[in-house]
Order: structure tokens, then C-alpha cells, then sequence
């Protein structure tokens, strides 16, 4: 990937009918016959376009299969197989085991102080449809699926197929390479989507982490304040206070009222605990009023107001 990534890929004219221009992760493949050697009616061997596409993206993965019809397999979508027995499905099917089995292998290594619960929870996300669809994106493997003419109608394959791809190569890898490569692979793709699902989960439940110190340690319970709110109505932000008895803790933005209140309880947990507050009382671009100027206090948070955000953007002090 890193080689795609610096610009150009080019597959020189000499002896070859074609040529891979890659740029910015997308696949070109234009034919180049040579005058000399072919006749204007020649066209490409489509054993050696399949063969180059294949080394491309072996290049996108960063590993070299030894049986490279297992890389062509994963790539086969069911539209185009001559059976189903024949495409991909049952590659997505193994792939999915050894993905899961490798994200909770993880899991269990980097999170020790992790219950089942929040375990589950992280893996739910991190091994979701769509998490393997965008990581199929990510990586540029939309440019090698060889799938039915419907499906080439829209810009790129659905996510469905892509969730799939990805699923079948893990299992490629793993049967081309073993456990140990299939590991290393789906380590080096995952576990950042790994560290900001735990680090927005944990955001997540700051309230009801808040709540439960303050009940423990104070008998009391954390109540929402907002505070400020900026922006036209399609792109507002909120400023929300966490307050428990009479104690105001730093207040803190967020892109709809949930997400402030979540990252206000996180403010509070840390102020209470002595540590740094992760989130800053201003918001980029805006100064939030003074409090005379504050909506009022009958303005509190509502629970349903709005769909809590899972992008935070914060990095929680160690």
C-alpha cells in the first residue's frame, strides 16, 4: 500500500500489452499494443491483465501469495462465478471465524481491565459490516473485485461486497500463509479502528461512570446543564456543564447535546480524580458566552434530544 500511496505505479511498455497507472489508491489498466510487434487487431491476453491485476493487489495487501488462486478466489463475487461453490462465499464465511477470533484475541491482550461486556461490545463494532467494508475501501481492494456487469453500473460495489472481500482474503491469507500471517494482517489493518472504538467507548460511558463514582464516593447524583449553543441549525454546536451538588465542573462542545454531555461527564470524572479535562471549555472558531448570557437552566439536557455521535476526536490522557 505505502508504494501505491506514493503516486504512481507504472508497468513499462517494453514486451507488455498493458499498463497499471495507479494513483491516489484508484486502479487504471489501460491496453498499449505495440506497433511493432502486434497487428492493430490484437487484443490483450486476459490471462496476463488478470495476472497483473493480481500482483497489484498482492502490492495493496502487502503479502505475496504462494497459490495465487486463492487471492483470485476471495476476489470472485458469486454474479460472476460459474457456481456459487465457485466464488467467494465460502471464503466470507471462514474469514469471519478467524476475524473474530484474532479482534477478541486482541481485545483480550490490550484491555486486561475489560469485563466480557465491554469486550463484546468493542468487537461488535470493530468486526461490523461496515467496519470491514471501509477498511475494503481503505485499502483500494473495490479496484480488483471481478463482479457481474450490474454491479459495475454504480461508481464502486456495494458495501455488502466489499464487507465480503475483505472477509475472503483474511481467509486467503490464512490459508495461503497460516494463522500467523492471517494475524499479522488483520492486526495491521484493525488495530487502530481497535484503539478509537475503545477510546469512544469509554467516552460513551462517562456518564454512567461519573454517576456511579459520585453515588460511591458523595452520595450524590450528576445533573446537565446547557450552556451555549452556536451555529446555523443544520450544523450547530452545544456547550453542556456537568453540575453535581453544588459544584460546577468545566464545561465542554459537542455536535449534538448527548455528545456535550457525555464529554462533560468526562471533564467532571477527571476533575474529580485529579487528572487533566480532555476537552477544552472553547470550541474552534467560537467563544462560548458568559454565563449571564446562558440558556437558561430550565434548558437542560434531554436524553432523547438527539443520536449520540460515536467520532469524539479526543486522545484520553494516559
Amino acid at each position: 500500500m505505502s508504494a501505491l500511496n506514493e503516486g504512481l505505479l507504472k508497468r513499462h511498455r517494453q514486451e507488455c500489452l498493458c499498463s497499471f497507472e495507479i494513483r491516489r489508491g484508484s486502479l487504471k489498466i489501460s491496453v498499449i499494443l505495440s506497433q511493432q510487434q502486434k497487428p492493430m487487431n490484437t487484443r490483450p491476453d486476459p490471462l496476463q491483465l488478470e495476472q497483473e491485476c493480481l500482483a497489484a493487489c498482492e502490492q495493496v495487501l502487502g503479502y505475496q501469495f504462494q497459490d495465487k488462486a486463492l487471492l483470485k478466489l476471495s476476489l470472485t463475487h458469486a454474479s460472476v462465478a460459474p457456481t456459487r461453490l465457485e466464488s467467494n462465499e465460502r471464503m466470507e464465511f471462514f474469514g469471519d471465524s478467524v476475524l473474530g477470533m484474532v479482534v477478541c484475541a486482541r481485545l483480550y491482550e490490550k484491555f486486561p481491565e475489560d469485563d466480557e461486556g465491554q469486550l463484546t461490545q468493542l468487537k461488535s463494532e470493530v468486526v461490523s459490516r461496515t467496519a470491514c467494508a471501509e477498511l475494503a475501501i481503505s485499502l483500494g481492494l473495490d479496484q480488483f473485485v471481478f463482479m457481474g456487469k450490474g454491479l459495475h453500473q454504480s461508481s464502486e460495489p456495494p458495501m455488502s461486497v466489499l464487507a465480503g472481500v475483505f472477509e475472503a482474503i483474511i481467509a486467503a491469507i490464512y490459508l495461503d500463509g497460516g494463522f500467523q500471517a492471517a494475524y499479522q494482517f488483520i492486526a495491521d489493518q484493525l488495530d487502530g479502528l481497535i484503539s478509537h472504538a475503545a477510546e469512544t467507548s469509554y467516552i460513551r460511558n462517562s456518564k454512567s461512570k461519573l454517576q456511579q463514582w459520585t453515588q460511591k464516593e458523595l452520595s450524590l447524583t450528576p445533573t446537565y446543564q446547557l450552556l451555549d449553543e452556536v451555529g446555523p441549525d443544520h450544523a450547530k454546536n452545544f456547550q453542556v456543564t456537568a453540575i453535581v451538588g453544588t459544584d460546577t465542573f468545566p464545561s465542554a462542545w459537542g455536535a449534538n447535546k448527548k455528545e456535550a454531555e457525555q464529554k462533560a461527564a468526562f471533564n467532571a470524572l477527571n476533575t474529580l480524580q485529579g487528572k487533566a479535562i480532555p476537552f477544552a471549555e472553547s470550541i474552534e472558531g467560537f467563544e462560548p458566552e458568559d454565563e449571564s448570557n446562558s440558556v437558561d437552566e430550565s434548558n437542560s439536557v434531554d436524553e432523547s434530544d438527539s443520536a449520540e455521535s460515536d467520532e469524539f476526536g479526543v486522545n484520553i490522557p494516559e
